[in-house]
């Protein structure tokens, strides 16, 4: 249930309600007595920073003749009024002057279009240092915790950041701790740096919103686990009481972003459409022309973004996987349904020659770069993207490999990359179509007559969540380990 529903909303939508809400919460709170603001002054501070910002953007936008993100700037206004002291007139300059330079910071402190800091960060970092007003962080505090938790728990897994966050968390408090443990020698006083860390500081906000970004962490798993303890490093500076050595949690963001970008850059590619075309019923390839070096692995993706009038209220950015591979032009495929998305109806539009822009490359749902083991590919519908660029790499470099791919579709008509799967065959590339609506769904009888040694293979799912969660049950009753399962990140249509 929870998947489903985060399967169709868009994380930009889903963090715009989470802190939405927050704002909402603690108004009422204040309004209640238990947190010490106006609620007046919340209600206005709000009103000031998402204008102000929205205004800023659309500012830059004109002068830089660049396209922009209506949601993206209202999120940034939302953190910022989450974390300076909501205190009307006296907030109402720090307020604009952070907004401004968040909002400018996404336009000017940019590598290839691509935004390399935290917005939110980087406003409150250039204020501090024009300013004697810092964050205060005010939405950290224990009645508000509950709703921090809740909301955050959603976004970290919205956006496939679950294992980056624990492991900045581990990180963060094993430091504090053992900080506290050598300057006090009382296990209680380390006991009692982890209950303050967590009840009355932003820790877990700054963790689920502002850490979790997904343009400005890195795109792979090993990366994001050297982001995420270079991070806990950096945001632990107070409580390692180094002389000179103190860092903000926003200094100590804009800092790991930097080394974000060092270990993992990141550009947005600008591509023009070169071909559209139907490779199955009700599912089309869009094929791209670029002059950057685009350097991906089979397998990954990119958010792409689609500017379009009349935008509906899942906005102009979606996930594609590419299912292009190397030495190809930058290909992705969409299913369409009726009715239709604005973004899918624009997508469906595009003329040949004309432009969307791509970004935050990432993606760990790659192949192993030395498979011990059989392969088996399940895909589902329009999650056989990711395989036709691993099946395509494996035709191309002519190598021979153990897989057996399961693409489970309702009807044939919805098969696509057919001459793909029949050339593959040659390299070791077995294909298993399954129509639902004549054999039924992928069920245990069916894995265990399909596959050889289905026991100790490796097994790669993609696909809607529902096939997702149905498949890795079947795995689950045939007691595959999970280890033995990698998912893709399919975050909606």
């Amino acid at each position: 249930m929870l998947n489903r529903f985060l399967d169709h909303i868009t994380m930009y939508r889903l963090t715009t309600y989470y802190l939405g809400g927050l704002i909402l919460v603690a108004t009422l709170f204040s309004a209640l007595g238990i947190l010490v603001y106006s609620p007046l002054d919340i209600l206005i501070t709000t009103a000031e920073v998402v204008g102000g910002v929205l205004l800023a953007n659309q500012i830059m936008a004109d002068l830089l003749k660049a396209n922009i993100n209506t949601e993206s700037s209202i999120i940034t206004a939302l953190i910022l009024a989450l974390i300076i002291t909501p205190k009307f007139p006296i907030s109402f300059v720090p307020i604009a002057v952070a907004g401004a330079f968040a909002i400018g910071s996404k336009f000017l402190a940019t590598v290839s279009e691509h935004h390399v800091f935290n917005p939110a960060a980087a406003g409150i970092v250039a204020l501090s240092l024009l300013t004697d007003v810092s964050a205060t962080w005010w939405v950290g505090t224990p009645a508000m915790l509950f709703f921090v938790i809740a909301g955050g728990y959603l976004v970290v897994k919205k956006v496939n950041r679950e294992r980056m966050v624990i492991e900045f968390l581990t990180s963060f408090l094993l430091i504090v701790g053992l900080a506290s443990l050598i300057h006090t020698g009382s296990i209680i006083s380390m006991f009692n740096t982890w209950y303050m860390s967590v009840t009355h500081t932003a820790l877990l906000f700054f963790a689920a919103v502002m850490f979790t970004e997904p343009t400005t962490s890195p795109g792979t798993q090993k990366k994001r686990s050297y982001f995420a303890m270079v991070t806990a490093i950096l945001y632990a500076t107070p409580q390692l009481n180094i002389p000179g050595l103190v860092f903000t949690p926003e200094i100590a963001l804009v800092m790991s972003n930097a080394f974000s970008f060092v270990i993992n850059p990141q550009y947005r590619y600008v591509l023009k459409l070169k071909l559209k075309r139907m490779i199955a019923r009700d599912t089309y390839e869009f094929e791209y022309e670029t002059s950057e070096n685009l350097n991906y692995l089979p397998g990954q993706y990119l958010e792409w973004t689609l500017p379009h009038p009349e935008m509906d209220d899942r906005g102009n950015r979606r996930y594609f996987s590419l299912s292009s591979t190397k030495g190809e032009n930058p290909t992705f495929a969409m299913k369409y349904y009726e009715p239709p998305s604005s973004y899918k109806k624009s997508l469906m539009n595009m003329q040949v020659g004309q432009s969307m822009s791509a970004t935050s490359l990432a993606g760990d749902f790659t192949l192993p770069k030395m498979a011990d083991k059989p392969l088996v590919f399940i895909a589902g519908g329009i999650g056989i993207a990711p395989f036709r660029s691993m099946i395509k790499q494996i035709v191309t470099e002519k190598k021979a490999v153990d897989i057996t791919l399961l693409y489970i579709n309702k009807t044939a008509e919805e098969v696509a990359y057919e001459a793909l799967w029949e050339e593959a065959q040659v390299y070791g590339v077995k294909t298993q179509l399954i129509m639902t609506s004549v054999v039924g769904h992928l069920n245990k009888e069916m894995m265990i007559s399909l596959v050889p040694n289905w026991q100790n293979s490796i097994y790669y799912i993609s696909g809607p969540q529902r096939l997702v969660e149905a498949s890795e049950q079947v795995l689950k009753e045939l007691s595959v380990p999970k280890k033995q399962i990698v998912t893709d990140f399919f975050p909606g249509y």
